[in-house]
Formats: structure tokens, sequence, C-alpha cells
């Protein structure tokens, strides 16, 4: 997630880390949040929280040699946020200025018009990429195609 915000231009921050031991396992919790600036009206975020469950070290057996790896139940959600006037111009109080300049603003960058959802379609996209990063890096893409059959049918 940290390259992956690296190279799409986001800050990264680690808000929460959590480790307990439990049992055999352990159980960690992961809080992590991303932003980007996207102009100086709008920003991006995507939180990312990750949650393991009887986190513990197996050793595999991958092409005849033997490799630590880690064995855990793993829940990851990402959420996005399109965020409007992120530096609050026009909350700023007596200045008739930043309060005609939001106004123009708001019609420039309306919350429920076609420049909202072309907003919304690239962070809903770039965080489908990162989701399809993240299930490589854990090996939870299907390997095969379940409706390749179906669809030679067709």
């Amino acid at each position: 997630a940290v390259d992956w915000a690296k190279t799409n231009g986001y800050l990264w921050h680690e808000k929460a880390h959590k480790h307990k031991k439990k049992g055999k396992g352990a159980e960690q919790e992961l809080d992590w949040i991303m932003i980007k600036k996207v102009s100086e009206y709008i920003k991006f975020t995507v939180d990312i929280k990750v949650h393991l469950w009887d986190l513990h070290e197996v050793e595999v057996e991958i092409n005849a040699e033997k490799k630590p790896l880690s064995s855990a139940i793993i829940q990851v959600v990402l959420n996005g946020e399109v965020e409007y006037d992120w530096q609050s111009w026009g909350s700023k109080s007596g200045q008739k200025l930043s309060k005609k300049f939001t106004g123009w603003l708001s019609m420039i960058y309306p919350k429920i018009t076609e420049e909202h959802w072309v907003y919304t379609d690239q962070l809903y996209y770039r965080m489908l990429n990162l989701q399809g990063q993240m299930k490589k890096f854990f090996d939870m893409q299907g390997k095969k195609n379940i409706y390749k059959q179906k669809l030679e049918e067709d």
C-alpha cells in the first residue's frame, strides 16, 4: 500500500497499529490513511483498515525449498472519499471575498454533476487498482477464469 501511495502521488500515514498475543497466534489491527490533493479545492482520501487474526509463522515448501511465511485470517476494508473545499475557504468568517470565491468554486465543482462523477470515478478506479495489487500481494487472486467454459459456449 505504501508503494502504491508513493507511485500515485498520495501521502501515506499510519493512524493506528495494534498487536495482541492470543494463544498460539497473534491479532493485529492496522489503520492507514492516504491523502492526495487533486487541486486547491478537491482532495481524495483513502482509508485502509486491516485486521489479522490467528497470525503465526509457518514453513512452506516452494519448488523443493523451505520458506518461512505468515499465516492468518485477514480482513481488508477500503473506503474512499472525494472532499470538496478541503481548505474550508467558505467557512472563514469576515472574508467577503473568500465567501464569494467559495460560491464561485461551488458553481464550478458542484457535488451532483458530471464533474463530480469524473472525480468519483477516478478515485474508484484507483482504489480498484490498489485492491488488485493487494490481492496479488496476498496471493488471493484466482489463477483460473471460472467463467471461461461458459464464455466459450456462448
